[in-house]
């Protein structure tokens, strides 16, 4: 399952921008995960979204419920 259109154009934008972003995961038992940081690239990889995350950590996009913008 991959995410929205609307919800990879933003990440897009915030890269290209380099605005802080939370996202938000569905985790396990129906908890959710947030992370904060800089997105440094977006790339698929065997049929799945990742998000790349200037501090090396990255992330698979099928769980993302929402991202938010926290740094202008």
């Amino acid at each position: 399952m991959g995410i929205s259109c609307s919800i990879y154009d933003q990440l897009e934008l915030a890269s290209m921008h380099g605005h802080k972003v939370c996202l938000v995961f569905d985790v396990q038992n129906s908890e959710h995960k947030c992370v904060e940081g800089v997105v440094e690239n977006l790339y698929a990889s065997k049929g799945k979204e990742y998000v790349l995350m200037k501090n090396g950590e990255e992330y698979c996009l099928d769980n993302l419920l929402s991202m938010s913008v926290i740094d202008f």
